[in-house]
């Protein structure tokens, strides 16, 4: 057989065919972005205190910073307008990060800003607790302002009733941090006490990181809370629900064995379904979601808690379902009462604490963290059709949103003396 010959290309073959270029790739539209809703805040009326009565006015409000404010002009205005409109007996700041070294510098610039109040103090820094970190203040009116002299414009206006307030009160004093006044007003009986007592002495937290001040006076107590946030990894939640609430619900178990209470402040939990803003978008937003267990049950059942479709929640500091549980078995339990539920149950969109980071403040998209819970011997006689009956008693519980110099806002309650 001939030999065959390796195949060879032609010389008059046509050259190969270059590919095609490739289309470029269509640009991906852009994801729509999605139009964040206001949701509106359910605030309800304000009640006044019946006329001729005593009362006692309580305001509350994490400052993020008390030396921020103080420094800053137009933070420490908010401040003075809040206190000028509200003319509180006593304002408990939260949040204050004030080390013992600050408190002479901030007594003074308090006296210029807030003249007629003294001071008290818990702060942190000591015996190895964080310096600048947590720290309470609580500030008593020691007597009305002096009145300026008016323009002819205010000689003019027409008249308003001046909101009453506690003049029966009696004790002592801390740091002064007011000029000389003309009317006496609300003060402590006895010493002004910091943390949970000699029974928790050895917790540090809630002795050393300036956490808790407890007014006692002559009708009740008043306590300035700041509680531990659970942390951004929940490295603190088991301290905070297995030690500091069940201690803390003890201490104030103690005290009501001789008066009432008043707790208020910053206590790092949002209760219920309409303290959270993520959950107003959500299907069966109020109550069918209110009707769920607060976490996840088990998937076999396919039985799914109130955030269903936000599990992140499940995982975010005031948010989980061990400190909304610990919040309403523990603490309030069944001798106290969220003061602000009680009168207002379905108010929504009434928050305390709003996101700087997300910007969340302008659309109201806010959690409530600040409370004022109260003995139920606070509460008002249901039957009465009139005056509450002798004795202290909550008449309101309040949320003044307008107010912004940090990311909370100023909560209050109103309480009859009479």
């Amino acid at each position: 057989m001939p030999e065959k010959r390796a195949a060879t290309a032609r010389s008059d073959a046509s050259p190969a065919k270059k590919p095609a270029p490739k289309k470029p790739a269509a640009k991906k539209k852009p994801a729509a972005k999605k139009t964040r809703t206001v949701l509106a805040c359910g605030a309800a009326a304000r009640v006044a205190p019946p006329a001729g009565a005593s009362s006692l006015k309580v305001l509350a409000v994490n400052v993020a910073g008390l030396r921020s404010v103080l420094s800053n002009d137009a933070k420490g205005s908010v401040l003075a307008a809040l206190v000028a409109a509200e003319r509180p007996d006593v304002l408990c700041m939260q949040e204050t990060k004030l080390q013992a070294a600050h408190v002479e510098d901030a007594t003074k610039g308090l006296a210029e800003l807030l003249p007629g109040y003294t001071a008290h103090w818990a702060c942190s820094g000591e015996h190895g607790t964080k310096k600048g970190y947590a720290g309470v203040a609580t500030l008593v009116r020691t007597s009305k302002p002096k009145p300026q002299q008016k323009t002819l414009t205010a000689m003019f206006a027409p008249k308003q009733a001046a909101p009453a307030s506690a003049s029966t009160l009696v004790g002592g004093a801390s740091t002064q941090v007011g000029g000389a006044q003309q009317q006496p007003g609300p003060t402590v009986v006895g010493k002004v006490a910091s943390g949970m007592g000699a029974g928790n002495a050895s917790d540090s937290i809630a002795t050393h990181e300036g956490r808790l001040l407890t007014l006692e006076l002559e009708q009740l107590y008043v306590i300035n809370a700041y509680v531990p946030n659970s942390g951004q990894k929940l490295e603190r939640i088991k301290y905070r629900t297995e030690t500091w609430d069940v201690n803390f619900a003890a201490f104030i178990a103690e005290l009501e064995t001789r008066k009432p209470v008043l707790l208020i402040g910053d206590l790092n939990v949002a209760f219920g379904v309409r303290d959270i803003h993520n959950l107003y978008d959500r299907p069966g937003f109020p109550l069918e979601i209110e009707a769920r267990a607060f976490e996840e049950l088990d998937e076999q059942s396919k039985e799914v808690g109130q955030f269903q479709g936000l599990k992140a929640l499940l995982k975010q500091p005031g948010c989980t379902a061990l400190e909304r549980t610990s919040f309403r078995e523990t603490l309030l339990g069944d001798a106290r009462v969220d003061g602000l539920r009680y009168f207002h149950p379905a108010a929504e969109g009434v928050f305390s604490y709003w996101s700087q980071r997300a910007g969340n403040r302008p659309f109201n998209r806010g959690l409530r963290l600040d409370y004022t819970v109260v003995s139920k011997a606070l509460l008002p006689d249901p039957d009465a059709k009139t005056l509450p009956e002798p004795g202290a008693k909550l008449l309101d519980s309040f949320i003044l949103p307008d107010y912004e110099f940090s990311d909370h806002c100023p909560i209050g309650a109103l309480i009859s003396l009479d």
